[in-house]
């Protein structure tokens, strides 16, 4: 499904950052104690979010393409029973 030029290669890393930055709130949130662990928490699901949205559009953005007539399924085509 990832075909050369579907998602932009800036989406996978933006999903990178996003779970450094999770998992160094929560390393830095439980071991350090840190207030900074909140504002990466909150940056990392805020990038997760955008990483969902933005694959959610494209793939939706995808399935509106029209097929074409190979793709499409057989009760499309009308067959007559005439004698």
């Amino acid at each position: 499904m990832l075909l050369e030029g579907t998602f932009p290669r800036w989406l996978a890393w933006v999903s990178v950052v996003s779970a450094v930055s999770i998992v160094t709130a929560l390393a830095l949130g439980f071991g350090f104690q840190l207030d900074i662990a909140f504002v990466l928490l909150v940056l990392g699901l805020l990038l997760s979010y955008l990483v969902i949205v933005t694959l959610g559009l494209r793939l939706w953005r995808l399935s509106q393409l029209s097929r074409s007539p190979a793709d499409r399924p057989e009760r499309d085509v009308v067959v007559s029973n005439a004698p």
